[in-house]
């Protein structure tokens, strides 16, 4: 609980080539036994298009609070922190995500953050580097590759 969480994202492709991964995240202090209002709640849902498997596009991540605490601090502990992104098999058949990508994260405010998230020849993954980003303040993350 003293860590952000990492998300490992493990996409998978239909006939019609949308990839997509979909998770909840449930977290509380660890000590509570009555567990209504006093969990964070939230659901994760990456998509991309690989009609085009060299160039996907439309690759996103939504981030939903889906419950929330009552208590005044609406961060209960580093759990409710976003860290580092993997998205796995990055270099498949499917798909490819080889290539380091921009990143834009537009948060709940409207408001936008230019990232980077770097490709790791070897471990077949796209990987976002720990930011430990408050995830009830994000709403969607666009990857964008880099020209």
């Amino acid at each position: 609980m003293n860590n952000a969480v990492d998300l490992h994202i493990h996409p998978t492709c239909n006939d019609k080539k949308e990839c997509s991964a979909m998770g909840t995240l449930l977290n509380d202090d660890g000590e509570v036994l009555n567990y209504k209002d006093a969990q964070n709640r939230y659901g994760f849902n990456f998509s991309m298009k690989a009609d085009t498997p060299a160039t996907p596009t439309a690759i996103s991540l939504a981030i939903a609070v889906t419950a929330q605490t009552k208590a005044s601090n609406k961060v209960i502990n580093a759990n409710d922190k976003l860290g580092s992104i993997f998205i796995y098999n990055a270099n498949g058949d499917a798909y490819k995500l080889n290539k380091d990508m921009d990143m834009k994260v537009t948060l709940k405010s409207g408001d936008t953050l230019s990232l980077k998230s770097t490709w790791m020849d070897g471990m077949e993954r796209l990987v976002f580097q720990a930011w430990n980003a408050d995830k009830a303040t994000l709403d969607k993350l666009i990857f964008n590759r880099q020209r």
